[in-house]
């Protein structure tokens, strides 16, 4: 709960790069003046605490076994709620870039920032004092505006019914940390190393493809395949979506995908620290994306396939649960256009196995379906998507695209509820979930929409309603599940450990919060919630 007249300014001066984990160089100010404050002190503060980038103070807590405060305010994650844009550049520079803007005299933050950074030693007691209380005065006048700017971009109620108690919730996981299976990672790595060896003797002696970077050389086995709309996008943003599209038919295509993923998943697993480590300790970044997804930044654990899963493991006693939406985008799609055709669709069976029969005249390309579903209505050309799907499936252009407007044309309010976003994009400047979340066109008002604003205010709509229906389930299961601990949300699940005699139970529960709150959201549907195991 937020109260305005109970704030104190959290400040803060250590060198990134040590190893030496005993208390920090805190202080607090709450009149003006700064006082140093210990980090069991500061676990028990119940007023507000505002500060910037939470998540480097984690590892001292951990260290010294203190829980993490819970009535912690980020300005750095306010700011990327007010921001509403998925450019990259305030994000790898925050607080710096948010702090210059507000104050012309840089000389000073100059020198705090090269010593948070480690590249100054610091310096006597009195001068760290004079520092950090101008460091505190500028952060409490950033907070001060970043409030109003809450209020007048209708965030406010986001930001302290959601972001911040979810911000509360990875902190302390990332306390806590997650169990590794030691002996898994060496094994794993062995058996990618095994496989990508194998690939790349079948690439030469089938393809004579010696080199995946070599575009050129790419192409040309693409075009030999008939697959010239995927040689086209070699070098394109979304070309592992197009791969994604067309690998379950070609081997060639296939291959190619395999590999590219066993050389991000070795890269992942080798970031979960050394060989034989037993915990890792997640950095969590609870508006990791624009949509408002939260992301793991490291370890990638989101990113890791799988087979690559079993990296992780519940605590001795402990079982995984791991609650999936079905259908989760489609669903909101629904809810969202008020189109009958498609809740009926989903209410009543899986709209991807319905897209696979019309499509492909069987329910075994359910997964392929759903790229496919899931592209057409995030924007992808349709051209070129009836094109890849053609020539993947050996199949005439005319018989793929009749197809794909027989099944999306029976949606008939979705054309409508497009345009209508995209006017409202236009008159309104940003497009918003259920609750805040903008995202804020960078052209002026009431411009000509572009083809990539068509495809992210889409996005940002349906995914951002999704980010927000997945965080509200995991604070009602935090609230009312006491002993469900929360591991990692991946991307429409959220993994979870509890106690093995308790399973089926807090299962039940689980399944019942889940549902509850994806339809408190979107009423019209009946939501779907699955649990998978989570590593196979």
């Amino acid at each position: 709960m937020f109260h305005d007249s109970e704030n104190n300014i959290l400040v803060y001066l250590f060198n990134p790069f040590s190893q030496n984990l005993k208390e920090p160089n805190l202080h607090i100010s709450c009149n003006g003046s700064v006082r140093p404050i210990s980090l069991e002190e500061l676990s028990l503060l119940k007023t507000q605490i505002i500060t910037y980038n939470y998540h480097s103070l984690v590892p001292f807590f951990k260290a010294q076994k203190i829980r993490f405060p819970e009535s912690i305010l980020d300005i750095c994650q306010i700011e990327k709620l007010l921001v509403g844009d998925s450019s990259k550049s305030y994000r790898n520079n925050l607080p710096w870039s948010l702090l210059r803007k507000q104050n012309p005299d840089l000389a000073i933050m100059e020198t705090i920032e090269s010593i948070q950074n480690g590249k100054r030693a610091l310096p006597e007691t009195k001068v760290v004092r004079e520092l950090l209380e101008e460091f505190a005065s500028r952060i409490k006048d950033v907070w001060k505006i970043q409030l109003e700017k809450l209020k007048a971009k209708n965030e406010f109620n986001r930001y302290f019914e959601i972001e911040q108690p979810i911000q509360n919730i990875l902190a302390q996981r990332q306390c806590l940390g997650i169990c590794l299976n030691s002996n898994f990672a060496s094994k794993q790595l062995d058996n990618i190393d095994n496989r990508f060896n194998q690939i790349s003797r079948d690439l030469k002696k089938e393809w004579q493809l010696n080199d995946l970077n070599n575009f050129a050389e790419l192409k040309n086995k693409f075009i030999g395949e008939g697959l010239s709309f995927l040689a086209e996008k070699v070098s394109a943003p979304l070309f592992h979506e197009y791969l994604e599209i067309s690998c379950s038919v070609n081997r060639l295509v296939k291959l190619i995908k395999e590999f590219n993923e066993l050389k991000k998943d070795k890269t992942f697993l080798l970031r979960f620290g050394a060989i034989g480590e037993k915990r890792t300790f997640p950095i969590f970044d609870s508006m990791g994306t624009v949509t408002g997804r939260i992301l793991v930044k490291s370890p990638l654990i989101q990113n890791i396939r799988k087979n690559s899963r079993k990296i992780i493991k519940p605590e001795k006693g402990m079982v995984f649960l791991y609650p999936d939406y079905s259908q989760f985008e489609p669903g909101i799609l629904a809810d969202d256009s008020k189109d009958e055709q498609l809740i009926n669709m989903y209410n009543g069976g899986d709209i991807y196995l319905s897209l696979s029969e019309n499509l492909f005249g069987n329910k075994g390309d359910r997964e392929t379906a759903k790229k496919i579903f899931l592209a057409f209505s995030y924007g992808m050309d349709k051209k070129g998507l009836t094109k890849l799907i053609a020539e993947s499936r050996k199949s005439e252009k005319l018989d793929i695209e009749n197809k794909l407007d027989r099944f999306f044309d029976q949606f008939e309010k979705l054309g409508k509820w497009k345009n209508d976003l995209n006017n409202s994009l236009i008159e309104n400047n940003c497009v918003s979930t259920r609750l805040g979340n903008n995202r804020w066109r960078q052209n002026p008002p009431n411009s000509k929409i572009l083809n990539s604003e068509k495809r992210w205010v889409i996005s940002q709509r349906i995914q951002g309603t999704a980010s927000l229906i997945l965080k509200k389930a995991i604070l009602r299961v935090n609230e009312e599940i006491l002993e469900a601990q929360f591991l990692v949300p991946m991307h429409d699940a959220v993994l979870y450990q509890v106690p093995k005699d308790k399973k089926d139970k807090i299962q039940k529960q689980i399944q019942e919060i889940f549902i509850e709150t994806f339809k408190n959201t979107c009423p019209s549907i009946n939501p779907k919630v699955t649990f998978d195991k989570f590593d196979s």
